[in-house]
């Protein structure tokens, strides 16, 4: 018969391997194209695996190089700050700069960021995105930020953005986007679907013909989902969407292509 020490030393030693585990397993990083994904634990208390994430993005630190990337959480339900605080996290111990968040979009909502990446790369200096809004912004809502702002949805005709600095929209604009709204030089407005009522940047205005957008995010997530399952091409080859970028050229504003 096992003595009362003996038992309690092999539970010890038990829960010590089972930490361990936890410990390596709690929080994991995998990076794809332009993002990165986060498995976290289901059980593990908040506040520790904030701790446990910090300690993974530091020892991971020297992998990484300065980029805007996507984040996708997965394993457990977050609130918004909780996401917000892990965000902050991420950019404590690492040179990234989280440009968005992803919901269970994985590797292919890396077709989004590079959009984002691209603009940022190449019609503004690195900075913090600054705010992100997740949702679709209705008629006769508006978004206001002191920086710049990623929307991860539609702007519906009658609604508006504006930004001191730069605005993204992870989705169809139809409304009206107004950036660089503190004079700020190089400020411009990007998205994935460009059809605004209105748009301006610093001094200058652009106008078009009212347009009832049919679009959605939903939408554009089935046309990337469809460009993939039907032949295994990427989203760039399987598909028609077109992100643009709108900026100041000339005294005049001007929207390209970001990449075909």
């Amino acid at each position: 018969m096992r003595s009362l020490r003996a038992e309690l030393i092999s539970r010890k030693t038990r829960e010590a391997i089972n930490t361990k585990t936890v410990r390596r397993d709690a929080v994991v990083i995998r990076r794809f194209p332009d993002g990165i994904s986060l498995r976290l634990d289901e059980a593990m208390e908040f506040e520790k695996l904030t701790e446990l994430t910090a300690e993974k993005f530091r020892r991971a630190a020297p992998f990484f190089q300065d980029a805007a990337v996507a984040v996708s959480f997965e394993g457990r339900t977050l609130t918004q700050e909780q996401e917000d605080r892990l965000i902050q996290v991420i950019s404590e111990n690492s040179s990234l700069e989280v440009a968005c968040l992803l919901e269970g979009q994985g590797e292919k909502g890396a077709f989004y960021t590079r959009a984002v990446e691209s603009a940022f790369r190449h019609f503004a200096q690195r900075e913090h995105t600054g705010r992100f809004f997740r949702g679709t912004l209705k008629k006769g809502q508006i978004l206001e930020s002191s920086g710049s702002v990623v929307v991860l949805g539609d702007v519906r005709p009658g609604a508006c953005v504006i930004s001191a600095g730069n605005v993204v929209v992870l989705g169809a604009l139809y409304g009206t986007a107004i950036s660089g709204g503190d004079g700020r030089a190089g400020s411009f407005i990007a998205a994935l679907e460009m059809t605004p009522q209105k748009l301006k940047i610093g001094d200058f205005k652009y106008i078009t013909k009212e347009k009832e957008g049919e679009g959605s995010l939903s939408a554009l997530f089935s046309r990337i989902r469809e460009g993939f399952e039907k032949d295994g091409r990427g989203p760039e080859e399987g598909m028609k969407i077109h992100p643009k970028v709108a900026y100041v050229e000339q005294d005049r504003i001007v929207c390209k292509t970001i990449y075909e």
